[in-house]
């Protein structure tokens, strides 16, 4: 809090705390289908229940953050906008991405293009982290929890393919 206004971080939290708590205590009221399995509402709770915790996590780290930065004097400092403006732009092309050219090609290009604009600049680790990802989430996404992910347009639905046939998806 910047002299006693709401700074973005600290608004972003809060939202995202309020949001993960409503829709969590709608999606309790839904009916179980069948007592054996977990049903259609077990994922999405996961998912609120990990927002609510980063929630709550992240806003405990800025606001030890901010005292430390106040304590320095260094609350004046100069925010970088342009790196916001291009995570959003990839984060936009990334959802476009994944129609065009399917979602493993998408992600390794995605994670790829948000590390080096992290800061990571060594090609191993830029290599090893797209394709872990990619691979993780595609095994979880497909060998999981059978969500069937989109495989592109012309010729990157072969691609996709071929790479899920690789990976025996």
């Amino acid at each position: 809090m910047k002299g006693g206004k709401i700074d973005g971080d600290f608004f972003f939290c809060l939202v995202l705390i309020i949001i993960a708590c409503f829709l969590l205590s709608i999606s309790s009221t839904t009916i179980k289908v069948d007592e054996n399995s977990l049903g259609p509402f077990f994922w999405p709770k996961v998912i609120l229940v990990g927002m609510l915790i980063c929630g709550v996590i992240k806003m405990v780290t800025h606001l030890w953050k901010r005292k430390e930065m106040s304590e320095n004097n260094q609350l004046n400092a100069k925010t970088d906008y342009k790196a916001l403006i291009f995570v959003i732009l990839l984060t936009f092309g990334y959802f476009l991405g994944i129609v065009l050219v399917g979602y493993p090609i998408a992600s390794l290009l995605f994670v790829v293009a948000l590390s080096y604009l992290g800061g990571i600049r060594g090609i191993k680790v830029l290599a090893a982290v797209s394709v872990g990802l990619t691979l993780i989430t595609s095994f979880l996404f497909v060998g999981v929890m059978y969500i069937s992910l989109p495989r592109g347009v012309w010729i990157f639905y072969d691609i996709t393919n071929w790479l899920f046939s690789l990976i025996k998806f």
